[in-house]
């Protein structure tokens, strides 16, 4: 049986834990303030606490079309 999706809270002391036995560093990671740049990019999705994530392909999809959008807004690239 797979684990249940993490919550916020769970995911900053997994975060703390690995840089602790990691790094050997004891870091107050801000994970709230990590997830909302994937939470913007709809790569991340909120079910009462508990965090989702897009599969693999649907994220790399959702990452291709931000960049298509940012790179065609921008100035083009001259003619060769």
């Amino acid at each position: 049986m797979a684990a249940a999706p993490a919550t916020a809270d769970e995911l900053d002391g997994r975060i703390a834990a690995w840089l602790r036995k990691t790094l050997g560093v004891d870091i107050d990671f801000a994970v709230n303030g990590a997830l909302g740049k994937p939470e913007g990019l709809s790569l991340l999705r909120r079910q009462q606490e508990r965090l989702f994530v897009s599969p693999r392909n649907g994220a790399i999809a959702q990452l291709q079309a931000v960049w298509d959008r940012f790179l065609g807004s921008g100035p083009q690239a001259p003619d060769k």
